[in-house]
């Protein structure tokens, strides 16, 4: 999977959600979190990884064009705007998250 030519970094999200709420967090996350990250300034692109042992462990990567795009105003302002993703996300276990700079990239 090539990254997209802008792409300067990448967030790493390893999350789980409990088995009895996981419908619910993956139609949020599908519908509306992405499309809402995904508009924010210096997000380009996000793919989702459920893990082939433990379905109800996902990674998303992001793809940046700002290393800081999940710190600008208009993230804090959408992680700060919504209750319903306050409760969503308060019944997840965030498991890593990771900053990366691209350094390489060698497609086939």
């Amino acid at each position: 999977m090539p990254l997209l030519p802008d792409t300067t970094h990448v967030i790493l999200l390893d999350m789980n959600a409990p088995p009895e709420f996981a419908a619910t967090f993956n139609a949020w996350y599908r519908d509306l979190h992405l499309p809402e990250i995904c508009a924010l300034p210096g997000v380009l692109s996000a793919t989702r990884l459920s893990d082939v042992e433990d379905t109800n462990r996902t990674l998303t990567l992001y793809e940046l064009s700002d290393p800081g795009a999940f710190e600008t105003p208009e993230f804090i302002a959408w992680r700060e705007g919504s209750e319903y993703t306050r409760e969503i996300m308060g019944k997840i276990t965030m498991r890593s998250r990771t900053l990366a700079s691209v350094i390489g990239q060698h497609p086939r």
